[in-house]
């Protein structure tokens, strides 16, 4: 079982490993993170057949150009969409774990939306839950939505994180059966009393003073040679 202790002292590429040429939360930047020996974070939401989906937005139009929300794509349409101006297409989730070794370390982040009923939130949750069980990924599922983590944490052993808002410390007690807290990096104090992962880390600087709060950064646009050397002098001391 992936415990918590397999998950610290380790950075994060926000949404996968990408840049200019490779598009976020593409295989390509999943591999490309997997290959430089980070882990890697991801976002999840279901599209309009209730497949997990591996996208950041509500809408399509930033990364497809494409108007429209991702709840109404089906996985027909899917295939007719490219991130950006690349070939990649959305993955799903499912297609995410197969192409990725067992043993990289993956943070899901499950998406949900105001407007879905509990029922269908939990439904997702938990088909989620589902594909990481059976994949036998070193995966943890976090999300900011308090009724997720709270199910899971009931009805499952996976690593359960609880994101909190911009702004929002984590509290001094953290719900029943949440492994870690997920910060803005700003709020990261170093007197949290789980495991932190701070968000998201864009300048040296910023890591740095993560670091120095013992939080695991989550992290995007920064060469990778300072990220390994930032994690490695900390891990010295």
């Amino acid at each position: 079982m992936t415990t918590i202790e397999s998950f610290k002292g380790k950075a994060f590429a926000h949404r996968g490993l990408w840049d200019d040429g490779i598009p976020e939360n593409s295989l390509t930047a999943f591999r490309a993170a997997e290959e430089n020996g980070f882990g890697i974070e991801l976002d999840v939401q279901a599209g309009k057949d209730g497949v997990a989906l591996v996208f950041h937005d509500e809408t399509l139009d930033r990364m497809t150009g494409r108007s429209g929300r991702v709840e109404e794509i089906t996985l027909d349409e899917l295939g007719l969409l490219r991130l950006g101006q690349s070939d990649e297409q959305i993955p799903t989730f499912e297609v995410v774990l197969s192409a990725i070794h067992s043993e990289t370390p993956i943070l899901v982040e499950i998406k949900t939306r105001r407007d879905q009923s509990i029922d269908d939130r939990l439904k997702f949750a938990r088909d989620v839950a589902g594909l990481v069980t059976a994949s036998g990924h070193a995966a943890a599922i976090m999300s900011f939505d308090q009724d997720v983590t709270h199910a899971l944490s009931i009805e499952t052993e996976i690593l359960l994180g609880q994101l909190y808002p911009q702004g929002q410390p984590a509290r001094e007690t953290a719900p029943d059966g949440i492994d870690f807290v997920g910060l803005w990096h700003e709020d990261v104090t170093g007197s949290e009393h789980l495991p932190v992962f701070a968000w998201t880390i864009r300048s040296s600087d910023d890591l740095t003073n993560a670091l120095s709060e013992r939080a695991s950064p989550i992290f995007e646009g920064l060469d990778t040679d300072l990220v390994r050397d930032l994690m490695a002098s900390i891990s010295g001391e």
